[in-house]
């Protein structure tokens, strides 16, 4: 499987509106402002593309397709926002999220999913990294946002680190959210279905730094092959 290729596009595909975001810096003699780290996540295979309002104003200039998932956060003004998906170009609902606080203390990320029945979710996560994190360690937490798929094994080179992950379950357990400690090292990682050897996907030499921590994800839909949607494994760095 190649590597996902939105990562480079994804400072040109979206205009983010000056009342929502920190703005131009400001002058030497004004204090920056605080503001509040979000990563935004398009991970709903089954749903259309999408447009993302935020306290009522629009987020993005161009369609947000399926497949988002950029490496860095993008700094929003300190605020209360609730958060909207719709169809993009239409006034469909996709999903939605309540109004939630966003501080400077954390990093957060919007993703937008599928469920088992096709329809799509939309969840805020809290990114911190563990209170005992050493320089010594990597780090990363698994999610499967892969509707169809039943559950999976995650695979670092020969050693299993994951077993009985089910669809969205980081969505029900907030455990799944937390990062887990790893060698610093570069490694071949592989999904499989659970209690087989059938390899779902599979990400080749991926390095993981010390002090670093990563997201890793089962993404798009079984059986779907020649497009962005195909069974893949994306990873997206966190800190």
């Amino acid at each position: 499987m190649q590597r996902m290729k939105r990562f480079a596009s994804w400072g040109a595909g979206l205009a983010v509106i000056a009342s929502i975001m920190t703005g131009c810096l400001k002058s030497n003699n004004t204090p920056p402002e605080p503001f509040t780290n979000i990563k935004i996540m398009q991970m709903a295979a089954t749903a259309p593309a999408i447009d993302m309002f935020m306290n009522g104003q629009k987020f993005n200039s161009s369609a947000l397709d399926f497949g988002i998932a950029p490496h860095g956060y993008m700094p929003f003004k300190i605020n209360q926002y609730d958060v909207v998906y719709k169809k993009s170009g239409a006034d469909s609902l996709v999903a939605e999220l309540p109004k939630l606080s966003y501080d400077s203390a954390k990093a957060y990320t919007l993703l937008l999913y599928s469920k088992a029945d096709g329809t799509a979710g939309a969840t805020r996560i809290s990114d911190l990294p563990p209170q005992n994190a050493g320089d010594s360690k990597a780090y990363y937490r698994f999610w499967h946002l892969a509707p169809g798929v039943g559950e999976v094994e995650v695979w670092f080179g020969d050693k299993r680190m994951e077993s009985g992950r089910n669809l969205i379950d980081n969505v029900n357990s907030g455990a799944f959210n937390s990062f887990e400690s790893i060698d610093a090292s570069d490694y071949r990682i592989q999904v499989k279905k659970a209690g087989t050897n059938e390899v779902l996907a599979v990400l080749e030499n991926i390095s993981l730094a010390r002090y670093t921590g990563f997201t890793i994800y089962l993404k798009g839909i079984e059986g779907v092959t020649g497009g962005n949607k195909d069974l893949a494994i994306g990873i997206t760095r966190n800190f």
